[in-house]
């Protein structure tokens, strides 16, 4: 499958060919054979009208011309349009620093598969967590006690209603991982998709329609309907890149969480020797107390901590989930509604692809 840059600069079509013939493969040669096509029919029309006499349809031979002329500049703009925007490299925008895990000379498409294949890597490996810490939480509120030194006791899971919060907050992160999962690659497959699709069919089909008054307004939609999804699209997505995974997002996650609340540098023998700094008593009594206590405190402190960064981490990798896998993408999807109805309304007729939030 082609990725998303490949389809853009025609990596289907082969290199060794000869300049036209590797014109008329690519997306940029579909869109002249459309206008070439156009050209086409209202001759035909011109020659009908001049065979028979006909007035009327030379006149409207004549007033369609200025219509193909308005398409021919929209294709013009369009192209250049298409060649600025890929060979437009986010390292001549920010600095390395702000876009981690990008290559300088990505273009606005690589960014844009570039986010739903790291979003999909994260989810997959966040599943892969969540199924462990299920098998370790389960057998934890598995163990049993069995007092029973002369046949008579008791046998009882003393941690059982301490883990069981614990396993329905997982159960929960993975029924919204597998969700936010799916979602994300179904955005992937329908961008490549239409990415293919605008450049090939729907734009050139749109190009054919709008040169013909019966048809003006559903080619003006089509070409609305491809132009949106070839730059508000991609800017959406990208700019959901930088957002989630930029320099300083705005996203807490677990490992920022923990980082911020222990000093990873210094290990488990320096936390216990900055636990116990300025603590020491000279009298033995008082040591003795002052230890018991220390114990004591550092359990119960031990035993938070615990048991918040396990409260923590499903609620932290639910909310990343969430708002990856559905706030945003419903968010995008509705701008993207707006825009290309606005768009389609402007060259020909209203489209409405509010269907695509079902996505979602």
């Amino acid at each position: 499958m082609l990725s998303a840059d490949q389809i853009v600069n025609n990596a289907s079509c082969l290199s060794s060919a000869g300049g036209l013939q590797e014109f008329l493969c690519g997306w940029q040669g579909t869109m002249g054979l459309a206008l070439t096509t156009s050209a086409v029919f209202l001759a035909a029309f011109y020659i009908i009208s001049v065979l028979f006499r006909n007035e009327g349809l030379k006149g409207f031979v004549k007033l369609e011309l200025s219509e193909l002329f308005i398409t021919v500049v929209l294709v013009m703009i369009l192209i250049g349009a298409m060649g600025a925007v890929s060979d437009l490299q986010f390292g001549g925008l920010l600095s390395q620093n702000q876009i981690p895990g990008i290559a300088p000379t990505a273009s606005i498409y690589n960014v844009t598969q570039g986010y739903f294949e790291r979003v999909g890597t994260d989810m997959g490996q966040w599943l892969e967590m969540d199924y462990v810490l299920g098998v370790v939480v389960d057998s934890f509120a598995s163990v049993q006690s069995q007092p029973r030194p002369l046949g008579v006791g008791i046998v009882a899971p003393p941690f059982a209603g301490l883990a069981s919060p614990i396993k329905q907050l997982l159960y929960s992160m993975s029924n919204a991982l597998a969700v936010a999962f799916v979602i994300n690659y179904a955005q992937l497959y329908v961008f490549l998709f239409v990415l293919q699709g605008s450049l090939r069919y729907y734009i050139p089909l749109g190009i054919i329609l709008r040169s013909l008054t019966p048809t003006r307004r559903i080619g003006g939609a089509l070409i609305g309907l491809g132009v949106s999804f070839l730059f508000v699209f991609p800017a959406l997505y990208s700019a959901n890149y930088l957002m989630f995974y930029g320099d300083a997002g705005p996203m807490e996650t677990f490992r920022s969480f923990t980082a911020s609340r222990f000093d990873m540098s210094q290990g488990v023998g320096g936390a216990i020797k900055s636990f116990y700094a300025g603590k020491a008593s000279m009298g033995a009594i008082d040591m003795v107390v002052s230890l018991i206590g220390d114990i004591g405190t550092m359990f119960s402190s031990l035993i938070g901590e615990v048991f918040t960064l396990a409260m923590v981490l499903p609620v932290s990798v639910i909310g990343r989930a969430f708002v990856i896998g559905f706030l945003m993408p419903v968010f995008n999807i509705l701008l993207m509604v707006q825009v290309t109805t606005s768009l389609s309304k402007s060259m020909g007729e209203e489209v409405d692809i509010s269907t695509l939030t079902r996505m979602v």
